[in-house]
This record gives C-alpha cells, structure tokens and sequence, in this order.
C-alpha cells in the first residue's frame, strides 16, 4: 500500500431485463475480463454523467440511473495501474432501449481492444463470472437484495 499515489473512480451499471443481467467482456492491455458496464469516471464530471457518458460510449444507449445500489468496502489496487487505488461506485440502472444492445459474448481474437456484451440469467449468474474483485463485491450484494421487478421499477421500496 505504500506505492498508492492516487484513487481512480470507476461507475458501473446493474442492468437487468427479463430476468437477465448484463455483463461486458473486455480486452485491454493484452488482458481479458468479465466486468459489469462502466468504467473511469473523468475529471470534472459528475458520477452519474459519468455513467451515462460510459453507457452511450459503448452501447450507445440512454440509461436511468435508478439508485445508488453498492460502493466498494474494501481496499482495491487498480489492475492496470497498481499506484491507484479504485473506488467503485454501482448503480441500477434503466434503459428503454434495451433492443439497441448488440449482444455477443465472443471478443474478436485479433483485436488488442475489444468489449461484447452478454446477457446472462440470474439464475445461471454468480460472482465468479466477473474478473475485478470490486464487481464481486458488488455481485455478492445481489444476492444479499434481490432485484425483483418490482425493486427495480420502485427503488425507493424494499
């Protein structure tokens, strides 16, 4: 921990339609990994611009940011730049765009950077799919609150 110089802030959105939730498969930097959609929030933008901006970015899509849903409680070391700690913030999020996102859960092999998108059933999804121990962190909460419809549609009720 004495190498940490700075925190990088990361905005991430639980998307789930029809009993499926929405996973983003990446390469980057010769990694590969299985993450919720987001990513860096930039400076001078606020957290829920960020998220939309990362959303519109890589699916082209509006979202509804629905409610704050988990913030990383654990210390995280940045994968890519280890002098960075990461501090994730999750939302739920809406979208009535949802036939826009093209779904492939198959990353071109040639390409040095890449992102598909899968929908997974929660009833097959688990933490373990996901690569970045933040996402498990917030993939654990999921289980702990259910997102039943109707929690989705009406975040302020349990």
């Amino acid at each position: 921990m004495e190498n940490l110089k700075q925190f990088t802030v990361r905005v991430y959105g639980i998307l789930v339609h029809n009993s499926k939730i929405l996973i983003s498969h990446e390469r980057y930097k010769g990694k590969e990994f299985s993450k919720f959609p987001g990513g860096g929030l930039q400076l001078g933008e606020g957290v829920l611009d960020g998220l939309k901006r990362e959303f519109k970015e890589e699916m082209d899509i509006d979202i509804i940011p629905s409610y704050l849903f988990h913030v990383t409680e654990s210390m995280q070391v940045s994968t890519f730049h280890p002098d960075s700690q990461v501090i994730a913030l999750y939302y739920i999020v809406l979208c009535d765009e949802i036939e826009k996102i093209s779904i492939s859960s198959v990353l071109d092999p040639d390409a040095e950077k890449g992102e598909s998108l899968e929908w997974i059933a929660l009833t097959d999804f688990n933490k373990e799919i996901l690569t970045f121990e933040s996402d498990r962190e917030a993939a654990g909460k999921l289980f702990d609150k259910p997102l039943s419809p109707s929690r989705v549609s009406n975040p302020g009720r349990a």
